[in-house]
């Protein structure tokens, strides 16, 4: 009985956790109760403090992640890039099924949610439309990123 109240206790508080980190993502903000109900359990909720290393560069993008509070820098040899409350980072990585091109540093206090491809994968099946809209930005993104080393080409020679 013991054992059944904590972990019944333990799953109301995840659920609270994920659902105030959910809230404050605009992308996840806008679901439907339905499609809450589907998405949530496939987070996973972290808090970070400053200067941690999320992502390495080179590392496999099996992970896309939504920043609910805190920001995040994207560090190249040559760049760098900051993510603020209620962005995504790592969706080209996972997407595209490669390796990450930069690092990922926490630059304050972070709370992340983490979707791993495998739920990503499940979330193409039973939520399509959100799926869809996380390809999308992320497609806007790496479109972007092209854009600017283009850009940065030309004005190099």
């Amino acid at each position: 009985i013991i054992s059944t109240g904590f972990a019944q206790e333990a799953n109301r508080r995840d659920f609270v956790v994920n659902w105030s980190m959910m809230s404050k993502i605009p992308l996840l903000a806008e679901l439907d109760a339905r499609d809450v109900a589907v998405v949530m359990p496939l987070f996973h909720a972290h808090n970070f403090p400053p200067n941690v290393e999320v992502i390495a560069e080179g590392a496999p993008g099996n992970a896309i992640y939504f920043i609910a509070s805190g920001h995040v820098r994207r560090r190249t040899p040559t760049s760098e890039h900051s993510y603020h409350s209620g962005e995504v980072f790592g969706g080209i990585g996972m997407l595209g099924g490669g390796v990450h091109s930069a690092t990922y540093v926490t630059a304050g206090r972070c709370r992340l949610l983490k979707l791993y491809k495998e739920d990503f994968d499940r979330l193409e099946m039973t939520c399509p439309q959100v799926a869809s809209h996380i390809r999308q930005v992320a497609a806007q993104r790496k479109s972007a990123r092209l854009a600017a080393q283009a850009r940065a080409a030309v004005v190099s020679t």
